[in-house]
């Protein structure tokens, strides 16, 4: 499934930024109630829709892979 988000006002930039150059659509991949890289903050793990990063330059994008913090984004749509 994937879903639309958008950062919520209280979003931090790195938030705001990766959903601008890797979203808005994006593929839930795991949700947890307490996320380590996010300072013990509800998350979710989720990959772009897209092909939108590269690991080195000249190399072939690949979908980009991360956690948000649910405190920090929106649902606006879901898709199946």
């Amino acid at each position: 499934m994937f879903i639309t988000i958008k950062p919520k006002k209280n979003a931090t930039r790195e938030t705001k930024n990766r959903i601008h150059n890797h979203g808005p659509l994006f593929k839930i991949e795991q949700e947890l109630p307490s996320v380590h890289c996010l300072k013990g903050k509800p998350g979710i793990r989720v990959s772009s829709k897209e092909k939108t990063w590269r690991l080195k330059p000249g190399a072939e994008k690949e979908h980009w892979m991360g956690w948000f913090s649910i405190e920090e984004i929106e649902v606006i749509l879901q898709n199946s």
